[in-house]
This record gives C-alpha cells, sequence and structure tokens, in this order.
C-alpha cells in the first residue's frame, strides 16, 4: 500500500468488525463492560456510515488530518459497502490506486473526486465507466482488463493525456474515435481488445493497421 503518510495493514473490504473471545482461564482480562443507561449515550456507541468512512480513511492513510493526504491505495468491493462521496475527506487527493477492487462502474466512487488526477481501476469489474466526466481534472486513468466498451464518457475529459484500456471489450473503432476530442491525449493502450484483433471495416477509407499502443 501507497499513500502520501505512513503504511498501515489494509482491512479486507466487509470485515469491519470486533471479535471478543473469552478464553479460558483468563480471569479478569476481559472485564464485563459497563452497562450504559443513558439512551443517548448508547446511540453514540453506532457510527454512521459517514464517520465510519472517515475512520477507514484516517486508518489507512495514517493520519489525523485527512487533507494533508495525495496519494492513496485500497482495495474495495462496493457490493458489501457503499464509499458514499468520500472524496470530500480528501480534497487534496491526486493519486487514488484501487486495482484488483470489485466496483461494477466508476459511479460507486461518488463526485467528490474533481481534483483527482491519477487514477488506477485495474481489474475492478467494471462494466462501464459512466460518470467518469465527474473527474474533471484526471490526466491519467488506467482501466486495463476489465469489461468497458463504451468509450463516450471518457470524451469528456479535456484533461486526459494516458489511457489504458488493455484487455477490454471495445469491438468498434468508432468508440476509439470519440478519444478524438480528447485534446491532451498523448498515450493510448487498447492491446487486447476486440477492434484491435478483429477492427470493424470502416467504408470509404483505406483499412490501415491498428497498433496496440499509439501516441498523438
Amino acid at each position: 500500500m501507497s499513500c502520501s503518510q505512513d503504511s498501515v495493514p489494509l482491512a479486507q473490504p466487509g470485515t469491519a468488525r470486533v471479535l471478543v473471545t473469552e478464553l479460558s482461564g483468563s480471569g479478569q482480562m476481559n472485564p464485563t463492560p459497563a452497562a450504559y443507561e443513558d439512551s443517548d449515550m448508547q446511540v453514540e456507541l453506532y457510527l454512521s456510515p459517514e464517520k465510519l468512512v472517515g475512520l477507514l480513511l484516517k486508518a489507512l492513510s495514517g493520519t489525523e488530518d485527512l487533507g494533508r493526504v495525495t496519494s492513496l491505495e485500497m482495495c474495495v468491493d462496493t457490493q458489501e459497502s457503499t464509499l458514499g462521496n468520500f472524496g470530500a475527506y480528501l480534497p487534496k487527493l491526486v493519486q487514488l490506486k484501487m486495482n484488483n477492487s470489485i466496483i461494477m462502474s466508476v459511479r460507486d466512487l461518488g463526485t467528490t473526486l474533481s481534483h483527482l488526477q491519477v487514477l488506477w481501476m485495474s481489474r475492478c469489474n467494471l462494466a462501464d465507466l459512466d460518470g467518469i466526466p465527474s473527474f474533471s481534472s484526471l490526466k491519467e486513468l488506467y482501466v486495463a482488463y476489465n469489461s468497458v466498451s463504451d468509450l463516450s464518457q471518457v470524451s469528456m475529459l479535456e484533461n486526459l493525456q494516458l489511457l489504458d484500456l488493455e484487455g477490454n471489450d471495445v469491438n468498434d473503432l468508432v468508440q476509439v474515435q470519440y478519444l478524438g476530442l480528447c485534446s491532451q491525449l498523448r498515450t493510448l493502450t487498447l492491446e487486447g481488445n476486440p477492434s484491435v484483433c478483429a477492427p470493424t471495416p470502416m467504408p470509404h477509407r483505406r483499412r490501415r493497421k491498428c497498433t496496440a499502443t499509439g501516441r498523438r
């Protein structure tokens, strides 16, 4: 795990729980918890999802001051728990690595990561890139080995300079043409997509050899 602060062990998705086991012969090691009579005090013992996300981010980054975090790596399963708009806790985050997570859609990351510049989401079971336009500052996007076929949303990323789509399901060169709207795009990787292995014939144009990685 890499982050701007000292690394701490990463908890597996969906395992944020406390288990206390009373061992034989432990005596008073685990004394009986105090009973709260005040119902308001009992309510305070339960964390809202928002507070829980904040605590987890502090544990992952190794700092109490999330405003200082510029890079973060984590593995999540958004089918088990929601991230909400966790980007609101990380106003200076510019690099986020979430490889090998289970994230079916970019929308699962919320809409508060407009300041992010580099995003890794390889092998995340992504079915589409819907919601990616909210990452308006994105310069590098790594989404290799997913199931992405529609690139129309990517065309709205005006600052995008590098796009890694290796091993996805782009099967129509018309989708690749959308990327022509990304005026800053310099590096594009399409190796392992159907459009590269067997490109769709384009009428009235001379067929050209399609390379796996192109620099504009």
